[in-house]
């Protein structure tokens, strides 16, 4: 209820996104070469919606922080989105 009285006050928006969008979104960063967390991933799927939707225009530059760390989930995330086996190396 708080955050959707900051939006309306603020004139801001908010979007939502589904699952299948997320794991789109973390399989393009996987393969960008960003190992985040699935919810990390959600922005970059907000993003694309609204370039969708005509909200934000295609090329214009927008900053997607990307939090969380998946290197601790790598595994799962290997396994849950077949992803090819590569050895991770950490820099």
């Amino acid at each position: 209820k708080e955050a959707a009285e900051i939006i309306r006050e603020s004139k801001g928006l908010a979007v939502t996104v589904d699952d299948r969008e997320i794991i789109s979104s973390l399989k393009k960063l996987l393969k960008m070469g960003f190992i985040v967390e699935p919810t990390s991933a959600t922005p970059l799927a907000a993003l694309e919606k609204l370039v969708e939707k005509r909200v934000i225009d295609k090329g214009e530059k927008v900053l997607i922080p990307l939090t969380g760390s998946g290197l601790k989930t790598y595994e799962t995330l290997h396994a849950q989105l077949t992803l090819p086996q590569k050895p991770l190396k950490i820099i």
